[in-house]
């Protein structure tokens, strides 16, 4: 796969939550404007390389047509909207926000919790194997280039095209979490695992990972992050219920510093676009257990563990556990 600098491109065009959730800020010395602002810049974009974030709306969409039609190289970042994930489900189905206070909830009483479909999510899917088929295969043929955060997406663009240039970028300008906060004592004759993020149970794949956890008790598993879709809660009802000892909710921001004392950190999500966690993991030279869905593979180190399914995520715990 090819690798160019981040200073490749002269503009970026991205939505507000790709800014929120920080990837324009991973390439620096480079214009970056909303894909509502196009407009005032269509005079000066021949020949321009302008790199557009997403390709799951019709403002992308329509953008890179325009572009194309005034003579800008375009470059498309699908940001892991483009995997089979989102194919049979959907995050974003009830149009939840993101605000410098987290995410607020658009309607929690009609939210899906665990996957199951009805008539509405069901003409969702369709229109999205309709996009995909020919709006996003339009875009493919319109734009120069694709950007994608791993090999795994790399392959979800070559199931639509495998004729479509692909980069990946040699440089980034990531910042890592660095906040001072609570310093955990860990067991040292346990193998400590820390999920890092939001507590959203279904997406996040937290259902899965704490109702097996019970099973090994030479792991303890630490879980750091804000409440998301009634996450913790539902956590909670299976530690009662089970009698689950080796779960630990820490509500309290962790120290950075603490970071390099666990052994793994584990992100068992379903999807992901551009994942902070692993990239602060590995600042801190913190192995990483994490699904191949989630856009890490390019950056993996010797000991890190990619799994499939949660079936072979059991597999990886019981290894992990029989090792104590």
């Amino acid at each position: 796969m090819m690798k160019i600098r981040s200073d490749y491109f002269d503009i970026i065009f991205y939505e507000d939550y790709d800014a929120k959730g920080g990837f324009p800020e991973l390439i620096r010395k480079t214009f970056k404007v909303n894909h509502n602002s196009l407009t005032p810049f269509l005079k000066s974009v021949k020949n321009t390389r302008c790199l557009l974030v997403g390709s799951s709306s019709l403002r992308t969409f329509f953008n890179c047509i325009i572009l194309f039609l005034k003579g800008a190289k375009v470059t498309i970042a699908p940001l892991g909207q483009l995997h089979e994930f989102l194919d049979n489900d959907n995050p974003f189905e009830f149009k939840d926000k993101f605000s410098e206070k987290g995410w607020e909830l658009n309607n929690s009483k009609t939210r899906r919790q665990n996957g199951s479909k009805n008539i509405r999510t069901q003409v969702r899917f369709i229109l999205r194997k309709i996009w995909k088929l020919i709006f996003v295969r339009i875009m493919i043929y319109l734009s120069d280039s694709f950007l994608v955060l791993s090999d795994y997406e790399k392959q979800m663009v070559f199931k639509i095209s495998s004729k479509t240039k692909i980069f990946t970028l040699e440089d980034w300008h990531y910042l890592p979490y660095n906040k001072i906060g609570k310093f955990l004592n860990l067991e040292t004759n346990k193998i400590n695992l820390i999920y890092w993020g939001r507590i959203d149970y279904y997406y996040k794949g937290l259902d899965f990972l704490v109702n097996v956890i019970g099973e090994f008790p030479n792991l303890n598993l630490y879980l750091s992050g804000g409440d998301y879709r009634g996450g913790l809660n539902k956590i909670e009802e299976v530690i009662s219920k089970k009698q689950v000892s080796n779960i630990i909710i820490e509500k309290e921001i962790v120290s950075y510093e603490n970071l390099k004392k666990f052994d793994y950190m584990i992100l068992p999500s379903r999807w992901e676009g551009f994942y902070r966690a692993p990239m602060d993991a590995k600042y801190y030279n913190l192995n990483v257990i994490t699904r191949d869905a989630c856009n890490f593979d390019l950056y993996r180190t010797e000991n890190d563990i990619i799994f499939s399914s949660d079936d072979e995520l059991y597999d990886v715990l019981k290894k992990i556990n029989d090792l104590k």
